[in-house]
């Protein structure tokens, strides 16, 4: 372990060492023809020499002819070349070169009488000349305002003649001021510059999408597209639904990515990995912990992911939140499920502070079932950003998240069950973003989370009541990235990541053995966990990417993992390479091997377990991708097969196996496979109309030490998936959601009595098939919601309608016994379809942005 830190700093200390600052005007370039456009010119820059050039399309004489000499030569003196003649000017900033053109208003004309103007233009991102939806602008002296389009567009009508002062904000960027005189029609192109630019890695890897206010490309989708979704109290895990290979039920907010369980995904919220990051958890985990309201942009790696990141075998989810805010801002919202509470201050230039409370109404909904169900959460969330200067940049984060859960079911067969449990979670973590020079980035990320459960439970198979179930436990995580973008073919990234865990647990139960036991031989099982564990875990990783040509590059890197309770490191080596056939057409493809520890924050105590496993699953990727991009439209489609090579027992939830509505039993895991095939082709039109359909073919199997073979839970062989988003005008907003999917597989099961007579029919067993044999039928939803957004002279109004399973369909997961005692005394038995899915719901739902 000394040896490992020891060469990770020496790596460090000599890169800071060799960094070089070259002006990107005196890199010499050498052009490969002598009759061109300035079209080609720019294209034949972007990719031989990595020149990123920002400009709008509409403004620039792209297709101009120009001569070019034939002879290495400076890049200034290139451009100079190219713009002799044209009114382009040019400047550098943050490595982009900025192409404008000078734009005045008209003044022909004297100013007539009760006529009036438009002021129109477009806002881009200054370093990357990427358009900026969203963007405030707003007129302080008439109080008339509006925001950018999804391609950045604006526009402001019906603007008396006069002086004007117009101001354009943007959380993350520094706001811009302009004055003009409007005697006419204007247009003005605002460039808005971030407060704190990150430098970017090259993306090779496929499988990861990325969800951005910014125009979509192959890799990314509008934020648009996802977040004004329909959706569920604004989880941000439910609107990610669109997204081919990713399953969860309609009461579920846990990912199952390409037929992996939920904890093979890891989340990131602004470079920190949160455990536990849903409410109610132990059943199946209603909400996540974080409100959409919080997020800026939103990556999602659904395999293949570089050795950068963690261990876990399916998936990454990464949120990150404003790290500027330009003016001072706070949205109310409630509906039926919830409310909350959003907001931006800025403090100073320096200083900014974000918040967020959400507190769900699950528990007042509820009131009035047959049976005793209350489910309080809320959580809260607070952001302190501080700006020391352009290299140095530092933030600090507060989550609290805590849920109380209460289930009692009585009179009938499933006597005096009752579970009731407290979760309350605490996280804190500090990052600190360093730019020592403009080709070299830093980000240090340390932090603690506390995770305390305490549950009274009592279930069927319960012999007494006095039962324990109880966990509380603390993770300290240091974590820090290094990127270095050597020159424009080569880029360096390396890190490591160090916990520190203790964890305490106490289980104790007597209880019946509900699978094993038969009429002649009742067993009995007796549990009694009391595990105080502590222990740290260490990874480190080094990954090159290198542009071998203008149309290929190639991705390499090892990742290297201990853990305390393992006692061996585990060497996983990450492969990838991008081919770029044309400008639209490019093909991914990724050879990873993944080594996933065993939870130690999160024991199966329940079944026995005091500590965890002493071996990692084992998981191999191999994925292709194929993207191609027309101009509105893009078509993109994934090959994959993951081979676990070993793998652990999973179970679908954790108390839901103790309460009788889903059976699930042990299969002696050992190894399993899935394969897919996920297509999806996304449009736009119109005026900020998007639409995109998914279609997703998968296979997942598990096989035990027998060599026996089954479905994988959550195995969904078909899924489609059809979301439009569709814009009125005056803004409003329609958007539908459409999701069919095939049966998953479920454990078959009937119950027999144990008992001498119908008195003492009180307690039964399970008498089990095979596990998931069976398949339920096929199920779809769809989904809608309305929106209608008010402008005022101070703030915003918006009104929502979301609706869930628009035709009440029944999402099939199993069978239950429906149980009633007749006027003997008898107890009759009638076995009826589980459905795990939302009955048809209306939320209207109304927020206010001031």
């Amino acid at each position: 372990m000394k040896l490992i830190f020891f060469t990770y700093f020496l790596v460090v200390s000599s890169i800071c060492i060799a960094q070089t600052n070259q002006d990107i005007l005196t890199e010499k370039v050498t052009l490969s023809t002598e009759k061109a456009t300035v079209q080609s010119v720019l294209n034949e820059l972007s990719k031989k020499y990595r020149i990123r050039f920002s400009y709008e399309p509409t403004k620039i004489p792209l297709q101009k002819q120009i001569t070019l000499p034939q002879k290495e030569m400076p890049l200034k003196d290139v451009l100079i070349t190219v713009f002799k003649d044209t009114e382009i000017e040019y400047t550098v900033h943050a490595q982009v070169i900025i192409l404008t053109k000078r734009l005045l208003p008209s003044t022909g004309g004297s100013v007539k009488k009760n006529e009036f103007y438009a002021l129109k233009g477009l806002v881009v991102e200054k370093s990357t000349g990427t358009p900026l939806p969203f963007v405030n602008v707003y007129m302080p002296g008439i109080g008339k305002g509006t925001i950018s389009d999804s391609n950045g567009i604006y526009q402001i009508s019906n603007i008396a003649p006069g002086d004007y002062e117009i101001k354009f904000s943007f959380i993350g960027y520094k706001g811009v001021e302009k004055f003009l005189s409007l005697t006419s029609d204007v247009e003005l192109n605002i460039f808005m510059e971030g407060t704190f630019t990150e430098l970017q890695a090259v993306t090779v890897t496929p499988g990861t999408y990325s969800i951005t206010s910014a125009e979509p490309t192959m890799n990314t989708l509008s934020s648009k597209e996802i977040l004004l979704s329909p959706n569920f109290s604004k989880d941000i895990n439910r609107t990610l639904r669109v997204i081919p290979g990713y399953a969860n039920s309609d009461v579920s907010a846990k990912p199952r990515i390409r037929g992996g369980h939920w904890n093979e995904t890891a989340t990131f919220i602004d470079n920190f990995q949160i455990y536990e990051p849903y409410h109610f958890e132990e059943t199946d985990g209603l909400a996540s912990i974080f409100n959409t309201d919080n997020a800026r942009d939103i990556k999602i790696s659904t395999g293949g992911y570089s050795a950068k990141y963690t261990d876990k075998m399916s998936g990454i989810i990464e949120v990150k939140t404003p790290d500027y805010v330009d003016n001072d801002e706070h949205t109310a919202s409630i509906d039926f499920l919830s409310a909350a509470l959003y907001g931006k201050v800025r403090i100073n230039d320096k200083t900014s502070v974000l918040y967020g409370l959400r507190r769900g109404y699950l528990d007042l909904m509820t009131k009035g079932l047959n049976s005793d169900i209350s489910p309080i959460y809320y959580d809260i969330w607070c952001k302190v950003n501080y700006q020391l200067n352009d290299k140095n940049s530092f933030s600090l984060n507060l989550l609290k998240a805590k849920n109380d859960f209460k289930l009692t079911v009585d009179e009938n067969l499933y006597q005096n069950l009752y579970f009731h449990n407290v979760k309350n979670n605490n996280y804190a973590w500090a990052n600190w973003k360093f730019l020592p020079g403009k080709n070299y980035y830093i980000n240090t990320t340390a932090g603690f989370q506390d995770l305390y459960a305490n549950s009274d439970n009592y279930f069927i198979q319960s012999i007494t009541p006095e039962n324990i179930d109880k966990k509380e436990g603390g993770i300290f995580i240091l974590n820090q990235n290094h990127l270095w973008n050597i020159n424009p073919n080569h880029s360096l990234e390396f890190g490591f990541e160090w916990k520190k865990f203790r964890e305490d647990y106490r289980f104790s139960e007597t209880r019946y053995d509900l699978y094993n036991s038969t009429l002649d031989n009742i067993l009995i099982d007796t549990i009694n966990v009391d595990s105080h564990l502590k222990g740290n875990t260490f990874a480190a990783y080094i990954q090159h990417t290198w542009s071998l040509a203008e149309w290929f590059n190639f991705h390499y890197g090892v990742r290297l993992s201990n853990q305390s309770y393992t006692d061996k490191m585990y060497v996983a080596p990450r492969v990838a390479a991008k081919i770029q056939f044309t400008n639209n057409l490019s093909t991914k493809l990724a050879y990873g091997v993944y080594y996933q520890p065993d939870d130690f924050e999160k024991l199966k105590s329940f079944q026995g377990q005091s500590e965890p496993l002493d071996e990692n699953q084992k998981c191999t990727h191999y994925i292709m991708n194929v993207g191609y991009k027309m101009a509105n439209t893009v078509f993109d489609l994934n090959v994959y097969h993951k081979d676990y090579q070993r793998l652990n027992d999973d179970f679908r939830y954790d108390v839901y196996n103790r309460i009788p509505f889903i059976i699930d039993i042990d299969f002696d895991t050992q190894s399993g496979k899935s394969s897919g095939l996920e297509f999806q082709v996304r449009h736009k039109y119109g005026k900020d109309n998007i639409v995109s359909l998914s279609y997703a073919y998968a296979k997942n199997t598990i096989k035990n030490s027998l060599g026996q073979e089954t479905y994988r839970n959550f195995d969904r062989r078909n899924s489609i998936i059809l979301n439009s988003v569709q814009n009125f005008g005056r803004n409003w907003t329609f958007s539908c959601l459409w999701l069919f999917h095939t049966g998953e597989p479920y454990t078959p099961y009937d119950i027999a009595f144990i008992g001498i007579n119908d008195s003492d029919q009180n307690m039964f067993f399970y008498d089990t098939e095979k596990k998931n044999s069976g398949r339920v039928s096929d199920y779809s939803t769809v989904d809608i919601r309305f929106s209608k957004t008010w402008l005022f002279k101070k703030s915003r109004l918006n009104v929502y309608l979301n609706i869930v399973n628009l035709f009440n369909r029944d999402n099939i997961s199993g069978c239950w016994w429906e149980s009633w005692q007749n006027p003997n005394g008898k107890w009759i038995v009638i076995k009826e379809s589980q459905s795990l899915n939302i009955p048809m719901f209306v939320s209207p739902g109304v927020s206010i942005t001031f």
